[in-house]
């Protein structure tokens, strides 16, 4: 039985289609895209042409748009809608693509619009807030959505800027023991991580404490109170006390004071 053999043009449309689907060349790492006049529009994170970790949509100014983190394509932990100004907009949990967990929801100004609870994707408590037109955000909350706030910034940046950096005596459990859990923050189920930029000084005293990113309802306060109050182990250069700055992650966890 005579057998066609494929022409040359035939073969190539096949390896065409194979490079377009994916089956030669899997789609790894982060792929961005951009806006017609040239801002970076996503910063999207590939695993075999899969969504995994985290992925970033901007605005064209630049401003983080959404923040997500995905788990072999499924969206897991917390997804963060910013509005152009960089204040939130709103951040929910998600567990297997399901809302589950707490979701907060801001007005254009910064303040509080509901914080509602959910089970499986099902309300199970709400809280809505009115809109005050007189509430003016903390400029540090601005922050929030700039561009270099984005997933994994805070982690990256440069730890201290010393040979050896200061760490708390006692470790981080140190500043745990100062920490007060704010009324609010705890009424209303907050947890999260505040960021802050911690100067101290040779003689292991914090000299100032600032946040860098923070979640609102007392939490940055209470973090820059505990670290204030916490003796540390001075940064060094050459085996000497120095004077150092050191960024310094500070939780909030409901379960840590039951």
């Amino acid at each position: 039985m005579y057998k066609m053999k494929p022409s040359f043009p035939f073969c190539a449309f096949i390896l065409f289609q194979l490079i377009m689907s994916g089956s030669l060349f899997a789609q790894n790492g982060i792929v961005k895209t951009y806006y017609p006049t040239g801002e970076v529009q996503s910063e999207l994170s590939y695993a075999n042409n899969i969504l995994e970790g985290n992925s970033v949509w901007y605005y064209q100014n630049g401003n983080i748009m959404t923040e997500k983190n995905y788990d072999n394509g499924i969206l897991n932990g917390w997804v963060k809608e910013y509005f152009d100004s960089g204040l939130a907009k709103e951040e929910y949990e998600v567990r297997e693509g399901m809302k589950d967990g707490i979701d907060r929801a801001y007005f254009e100004n910064g303040g509080l619009k509901h914080i509602y609870y959910f089970s499986k994707g099902m309300i199970t408590k709400q809280e809505n807030f009115s809109f005050d037109p007189n509430y003016s955000a903390p400029a540090q909350n601005y922050l929030a959505g700039k561009r270099n706030q984005a997933v994994g910034a805070v982690q990256n940046l440069s730890p201290c800027d010393v040979e050896v950096c200061a760490s708390p005596i006692g470790g981080i459990k140190a500043v745990e023991d100062n920490l007060v859990y704010p009324e609010h923050a705890l009424k209303y189920g907050l947890e999260g991580t505040v960021t802050l930029k911690v100067v101290i000084n040779a003689e292991g005293i914090v000299t100032k404490a600032e946040v860098v990113k923070g979640i609102g309802l007392g939490c940055d306060e209470a973090a820059q109170t505990a670290v204030m109050k916490t003796k540390f182990h001075p940064g060094q250069n050459s085996g000497k006390p120095v004077d150092s700055t050191l960024m310094l992650n500070v939780d909030f966890k409901i379960f840590q004071n039951k």
